[in-house]
């Protein structure tokens, strides 16, 4: 009984680090795709853009 115990306390140690392994690496990984989209969309605004950045016109009126 007490071996059985031992055994079934060792395999709830082993899942519950095989979960934080997990979501460290989905934590790693979550980080590096929005840097990713991050910098697509960076690179997809200055194609439109020319490289420069937005501005407001200068003849637009602003309501107080």
């Amino acid at each position: 009984m007490i071996k059985m115990r031992n055994r079934r306390a060792m395999s709830i140690v082993e899942y519950g680090a095989m979960i934080a392994v997990l979501v460290g690496a989905l934590v790693g990984l979550s980080i590096y795709l929005k840097r990713s989209i991050s910098g697509h969309w960076r690179q997809t605004a200055d194609v439109f853009g020319f490289g420069r950045q937005a501005r407001a016109p200068e003849n637009i009126l602003w309501e107080k």
